[in-house]
């Protein structure tokens, strides 16, 4: 029970991030091994919905009134059911509150961030949690063009599977480029090359923002240690 305890404690004051990281790199294995099934679907949604959940309430712990504590986690209810409920037959509906599940996440976590003024492991873990969500959030929008294109999203004359898209977002993100999947249609090529400026600058920048705070909160430190030293 105490491991437990711990955990409440830990998600209550705002400090799980390792929490919500493993949760999201869970979701993004499952997603990328598990079969094209229904019962494989409702696993992988019900990991991003736990995913969700716990960074909601990591995320507000400091804001209790930031906004209803029911709305997201109700939303991720919600995709579990509709996922559920669709199957691995059509994902239009998961796709959008998937994305829109994404993007509510991703503000939340940011203005946490925000919020802390300094950089610890928390920030930094919360920066990467950031970081896999841009890839879900990508892959959501690629399976819904997908879905409602006129033709096949990728090059090979397949529209893809669950899997595919996410897969080929985290490709994109980091610019690997291995060129077995590539999309076939203009919207799809868009949003492939929007997810790799944003993915390259979101590195630049956090990096960049992460490692001047730290050297700048390492010089302040100094700073007071003369200080004291010299009273």
């Amino acid at each position: 029970m105490q491991p437990l305890r711990s955990l409440a404690r830990d998600i209550r004051s705002g400090d799980s991030y390792a929490l919500v990281l493993t949760l999201i790199l869970a979701s993004l294995v499952a997603g990328i091994v598990a079969p094209e099934r229904t019962w494989a679907r409702i696993v992988g949604d019900c990991l991003f919905a736990a995913t969700v959940v716990i960074a909601y309430w990591t995320a507000i712990a400091r804001r209790a009134f930031l906004v209803p504590r029911v709305i997201l986690p109700s939303a991720a209810l919600a995709l579990v059911v509709v996922g559920a409920a669709e199957g691995a037959t059509t994902e239009v509906t998961s796709s959008v509150i998937g994305a829109a599940l994404a993007v509510a996440t991703a503000v939340l976590i940011t203005r946490d961030l925000l919020d802390r003024r300094r950089v610890d492991v928390q920030t930094v873990l919360g920066a990467l949690v950031l970081y896999v969500l841009l890839g879900f959030l990508f892959a959501f929008s690629f399976e819904l063009v997908g879905e409602i294109g006129g033709g096949p999203f990728f090059s090979n004359g397949d529209d893809g599977t669950t899997s595919d898209y996410l897969y080929f977002s985290l490709v994109a993100l980091s610019t690997t480029g291995f060129g077995d999947l590539s999309p076939a249609e203009r919207a799809g090529r868009a949003l492939a090359v929007l997810e790799i400026v944003v993915g390259q600058l979101y590195l630049v920048t956090v990096v960049a923002v992460i490692v001047t705070a730290a050297m700048g909160r390492q010089l302040l430190d100094g700073a007071r240690r003369r200080g004291s030293g010299s009273d």
